[in-house]
């Protein structure tokens, strides 16, 4: 099968704090599932639509200051644990859509890093 995706993905927790572009009195918490320089696979704990804008900030291991960018919801999937009559939760694929070069570059520096350890 032909891989899609232009960057290498790191399956990896990352604490993120979001806010709905077109909302932003609300200020989420939530982790990624996996990151890359292109974006990220964000759970959450409410449905939101695809296309949707995020205020991200993403906080990198061994970093100060978290990362800021900008991204857009291209995918969104629903999920349960644990039984049927488990809360849903979902799980969004986020492109970022504003993010500068140098949190782009600091992304593929922790990204290479740990899978050089691996």
């Amino acid at each position: 099968m032909l891989e899609k995706r232009r960057f290498v993905r790191l399956d990896v927790r990352v604490n993120v704090e979001y806010e709905i572009v077109q909302a932003p009195e609300a200020k989420f918490k939530s982790f990624t599932k996996n990151l890359s320089q292109g974006g990220i696979c964000l759970f959450l704990d409410s449905f939101l639509k695809k296309d949707t804008l995020l205020d991200l900030k993403l906080h990198i291991p061994d970093r100060s200051n978290p990362l800021e960018a900008t991204g857009k919801i291209v995918w969104i999937e629903t999920f349960k644990i644990g039984d049927k009559d488990a809360k849903e939760h979902f799980e969004a694929g986020v492109e970022f859509v504003d993010i500068s070069d140098d949190d782009k570059n600091m992304i593929a520096k922790y990204v290479f890093g740990v899978l050089r350890l691996e």
